[in-house]
């Protein structure tokens, strides 16, 4: 069950104040929206606004008919019309599904993506190859498209499914209910799976993140220094290829990639060289670096922002 935050009156100006009465309203009563108009002189359309604005800041749970809107929709890329979970719009039934006309790549952590597809055959394939079964902490999103393809091929296998956005949540415990996946959802961050972790307790690790490197770097190196995944698992990585944040971990991963070479063929950027120079430091003897994928999907408007998958095994 997500916990909704808090409203809170602390700061506001006579405006805010007044969109705060509302919001108390809607969050704290069982009026109906004719009775919210009624109380504050308000027209249909503002009270859909502030309802948006209360689900998109996590005061507000969206209703169950958004929810299975949103996670009813066509998981087949052909669909003529696709269903998906995007931004809040304006209202709540639209901050949860949106229709177009033909599915398109790269919309909302690009779920329809051709590439982000490879990717996951990838995934899948390096998992059930390895023949290690048992416990695999996973980013599942709503559609478990990466988990539901390993159990088609082996059943043996249980998740633990990470989401720390509620509403995301509750849409991917809906999936996991209704198509009975062996996952035990958690809600929170992936990296409290990770951290506190023991020797051999998970047979692989899919981290399907969405952020650049240094952003879960030290879980990662966590990971691996502990050996949480065990002899022959697998630690499937996805995340942003450019490296542009600034911090500390950013310029020491960045500087990685800055050696000089003379070989005429490596036309790599600063930040692929990176990120295999990390993975080749970070994991000695004990894991073996077997892939590095890259890859972007167009969104309609040229090139999608580069991604990467890393794929390690652990040797001993």
């Amino acid at each position: 069950m997500s916990t909704l935050k808090p409203l809170t009156l602390k700061g506001l100006n006579a405006s805010q104040t007044k969109n705060f009465k509302l919001d108390f309203d809607i969050v704290s009563t069982n009026l109906t929206n004719a009775e919210l108009c009624k109380n504050h002189g308000i027209n249909q359309s503002r009270i859909s606004n502030r309802k948006a604005s209360l689900v998109s800041r996590g005061h507000l749970k969206p209703s169950a008919k958004a929810i299975a809107k949103a996670i009813t929709q066509p998981t087949n890329t052909q669909e003529v019309k696709t269903k998906e979970l995007v931004e809040v719009l304006g209202n709540v039934i639209a901050s949860f599904s949106k229709e177009v006309d033909k599915p398109k790549v790269g919309d909302f952590t690009n779920n329809k993506g051709v590439n982000k597809e490879i990717a996951r055959n990838k995934m899948a394939k390096y998992i059930v190859d390895s023949n290690v079964e048992g416990l695999v902490p996973t980013l599942p999103y709503i559609h478990a498209n990466i988990e539901k393809k390993i159990l088609a091929q082996n059943e043996n296998y249980e998740f633990i499914g990470v989401e720390k956005l509620p509403i995301v949540y509750d849409a991917m415990v809906q999936t996991i209910k209704n198509e009975k996946l062996p996952i035990k959802p958690y809600l929170g961050d992936f990296c409290d799976k990770i951290y506190g972790a023991k020797e051999n307790q998970y047979a692989h690790i899919i981290g399907d993140y969405c952020g650049e490197l240094p952003t879960f770097a030290s879980e990662v190196e966590y990971a691996v220094s502990n050996k949480i995944v065990k002899v022959g698992g697998i630690m499937a990585l996805t995340f942003g290829k450019p490296i542009r944040s600034k911090c500390l971990k950013s310029d020491s991963i960045f500087k990685l990639g800055s050696f000089i070479t003379n070989h005429d063929t490596d036309v790599r950027s600063q930040s692929d060289k990176a990120i295999e120079g990390y993975f080749q430091r970070l994991i000695g003897f004990d894991f073996e670096l077997t892939e590095i994928f890259n890859y972007h999907d167009d969104k309609g408007k040229g090139k999608g922002y580069p991604m990467v998958l890393v794929i390690l095994k652990r040797l001993r």
